[in-house]
């Protein structure tokens, strides 16, 4: 359980500091910003999943 709780703590730090960066802090009320980060996270979601689907398929 050790690789779970560093990969949220390591996207939490991430987020932060991605946030305070001044090109995105500066666009952070941006329709076309967040509608792209909503896509871009939906996406990486979906090929983790599909992913952790095809390791399950191929050992079971």
């Amino acid at each position: 359980m050790r690789l779970p709780a560093v990969a949220i703590a390591a996207a939490f730090t991430s987020g932060i500091a991605f946030g305070l960066h001044p090109a995105v802090a500066r666009n952070a009320s941006s329709h076309i910003l967040r509608f792209s980060f909503f896509i871009a996270i939906a996406v990486l979601i979906l090929t983790g999943i599909n992913s952790a689907a095809e390791r399950r398929r191929k050992t079971g």
